[in-house]
């Protein structure tokens, strides 16, 4: 006869992120149900589980639910969450599955556990190559309604980094590396609208050191000078990784999220002139809460230009957030859940909208999506940023990016290009770290910060974005030096967990 466990259970990862083989099964009479379990209902029959500290997802029945994680010491509440409490569970051998994933566990090999899963990541983050964010000006004139930096764009000097500050910025780049030990580096170049015309020799500079230095460079911008930039850019196929143009929808809607009437056809414009150029180039698309429909109306468009069977364009979905806390921006910004849904549902009546990279759109939820089978993801998007188990809630924490401010400064953070907050160094006119501003990017980890430290999905999430947790508290300006590592920035991931897989659970049942 088959165990029970088989017949009330159904297991939906076979790989977990971290070893147990010498932990089960050896104190089954002081196992309590883990703290990282996230129980989400499927119906009224199942529920679903996700093991945050193993990465093990199963399939229970209700009855087993009550019985192994209610029974013991009922349970309480914690963020919106239901979390599992009390003494220990009495435990069947049928349940030696469930024994097996994580989902009992005696307090010290709960630590042990927590202990060897941050080591990997650590590990794992000190090979990552080191990004860096470069700013040639930080003047933008299309002013985008829901822009990151603020207004400060808008009102920033028209003016670009000169051939000796650009070389500057490159042996910052070299210090910094060798201050963190990291063997390899790319650059991102953002701004700011890094592509004007008064910036054009900046830009030119720029990749000629990424020539020199051996380092690869990847574009961003609104496309409204690629007239000009596509030929050159067109060159430096040898360095440039390619870029990345966004369009957010039809002409009447991305001109509206805009103050420049003509800026869907320039940056369509643009994105023709790159790929006659033989230039790689993304399309990206910024969704609001009210965009939704845009996706589809942007397919049928890529179709009709000629772009969406062109080995050279690719195209990027991704959610809008407010990492910087900015006034207002919030209510733009659909949840993961709401925004998973709707694309889940698109990709369900048409394979063909996977072309798509979409990984933005369900970022903790993606973990869970693909091991249950909803939707598969490029693995080329599932950077140490991306990727869960997470300790980091960004590049920024745990000191794998830098930003290179148009102003001379280094900054943690890209959306602090051109704000108020005070940098933590220089490269220009000379090369200063002050690496105690560092530390509380470094140190920001769901286990130095207290509301994170026993949060069922601290893998998920890694204490979510250090930039707004710091302006939130105040800590990021002149005359506020750091004095915390800042708070959980939760957002709606634990809400999102429940409404998204719940309203999959037909589907998953079936499957």
């Amino acid at each position: 006869m088959m165990p029970h466990y088989t017949r009330t259970s159904a297991t939906v990862n076979q790989t977990l992120w971290v070893s147990l083989s010498d932990l089960t099964w050896k104190s089954e009479g002081s196992m309590v149900p883990s703290m990282y379990v996230i129980p989400v209902p499927l119906g009224k029959t199942h529920y679903l589980l996700f093991q945050g500290l193993t990465g093990a997802i199963d399939v229970i029945s209700k009855e087993d639910y009550l019985r192994l994680f209610c029974a013991s010491g009922g349970r309480q509440i914690s963020g919106g969450t239901p979390r599992m409490v009390g003494g220990p569970t009495r435990l069947l051998p049928s349940d030696r599955a469930l024994i097996e994933r994580g989902y009992f566990l005696t307090t010290d090999e709960e630590s042990l556990l927590v202990e060897r899963l941050n080591g990997q990541i650590a590990a794992e983050a000190a090979k990552e190559a080191m990004c860096f964010f470069l700013a040639p000006t930080n003047f933008c004139p299309v002013g985008c309604t829901y822009c990151i930096e603020a207004k400060s764009p808008k009102t920033a000097k028209r003016i670009s980094l000169d051939t000796e500050q650009v070389a500057l910025a490159f042996d910052a780049m070299t210090k910094l590396m060798k201050e963190y030990s990291r063997d390899n580096g790319f650059i991102l170049l953002f701004g700011g609208e890094p592509m004007q015309p008064y910036s054009f020799d900046t830009v030119r500079d720029i990749l000629d050191q990424c020539r020199q230095t051996g380092l690869k460079i990847f574009c961003f911008t609104s496309g409204l000078s690629l007239q000009r930039f596509a030929p050159m850019l067109g060159s430096y196929l040898d360095v440039l990784l390619g870029v990345c143009v966004t369009l957010d929808g039809r002409p009447e809607l991305h001109n509206g999220n805009r103050s420049l009437l003509r800026g869907f056809e320039l940056a369509s414009t643009g994105i023709n002139l790159l790929l006659a150029h033989r230039v790689p180039t993304m399309v990206r698309t910024n969704v609001t809460r009210d965009s939704f429909t845009e996706i589809s109306w942007l397919r049928t468009f890529y179709k009709k230009r000629g772009w969406w069977d062109n080995d050279l364009c690719s195209f990027e979905i991704n959610i809008l957030t407010n990492h910087g806390n900015l006034p207002g921006q919030d209510a733009a910004c659909p949840t993961h859940a709401e925004l998973g849904s709707y694309f889940l549902d698109l990709v369900r009546d048409d394979p063909d909208y996977t072309k798509f990279r979409f990984l933005g759109i369900y970022s903790y939820l993606y973990y869970g999506a693909e091991r249950l089978g909803l939707i598969r993801f490029d693995k080329s998007e599932l950077g140490l940023h991306a990727r869960v188990p997470r300790m980091y809630g960004c590049s920024s924490t745990g000191v794998f990016s830098f930003t290179l401010d148009a102003d001379g400064s280094i900054r943690m953070c890209n959306e602090q290009v051109g704000s108020e907050d005070a940098p933590v160094g220089r490269y220009w006119p000379s090369f200063e770290l002050e690496r105690s501003k560092i530390q509380p990017w470094a140190q920001r980890t769901p286990d130095m910060i207290n509301m994170c430290r026993e949060c069922n999905h601290r893998y998920f999430c890694g204490g979510g974005c250090s930039l707004r947790s710091m302006r939130e508290l105040g800590t990021t300006g002149h005359h506020n030096p750091y004095s915390s590592l800042g708070k959980g920035i939760c957002g709606t991931l634990q809400a999102d967990f429940q409404q998204f897989f719940g309203s999959v659970s037909a589907h998953i049942l079936q499957r």
